[in-house]
């Protein structure tokens, strides 16, 4: 199976060298999250979230169906997201994560108290072994318009071979 991970350049650099990356960080104690370690994507993220209907002002649920590059304007809705960051593409066992959910400003959205929840994938430990990096692309090469960044089409990224 394939999954996504933003990282930093320094994580990417020590994944690619072949050291094993760990990181226990339990998130549920700093972030509206229940994830411990670090967070992967799956091919198509499911988010659900509550928007509200200018019409009726009440709130209706709304799901989307997202892949990694359209996560990118989602994920740059955390302060902890930066332009430094850099997409992966990895294959490897789905039994190597555990589930978590966490939740983030929605930025589909025109209203400021609309939140998306969106599933995640977790682990504790990884190494080039147990998940395979194949390509990545650099997150501060996706769109922007005005002055948020936007996700481009995931088929017009450009990707880089990883080398090990």
């Amino acid at each position: 199976m394939k999954f996504y991970r933003y990282m930093s350049l320094e994580e990417f650099d020590k994944l690619t060298r072949g050291e094993e990356l760990v990181n226990l960080e339990n998130f549920a104690e700093t972030k509206n999250s229940t994830a411990v370690g670090f967070c992967f994507l799956p091919e198509w993220t499911i988010a659900s979230g509550y928007a509200e209907d200018v019409y009726t002002d009440e709130y209706e649920e709304m799901w989307y169906e997202l892949d990694a590059v359209e996560m990118h304007s989602v994920l740059n809705t955390t302060s902890i997201f930066d332009e430094e960051k850099i997409l992966v593409e990895f294959e490897g066992d789905k039994n190597l994560f555990h589930k978590s959910e966490a939740s983030y400003v929605n930025p589909f959205t025109q209203t400021l108290d609309s939140g998306i929840s969106v599933e995640e994938l977790c682990a504790t430990r990884y190494n080039r072994d147990i998940l395979r990096p194949i390509r990545y692309a650099m997150a501060n090469m996706f769109g922007v318009e005005g002055n948020r960044k936007q996700y481009n089409d995931f088929n017009s990224v450009i990707w880089y071979a990883v080398n090990l």
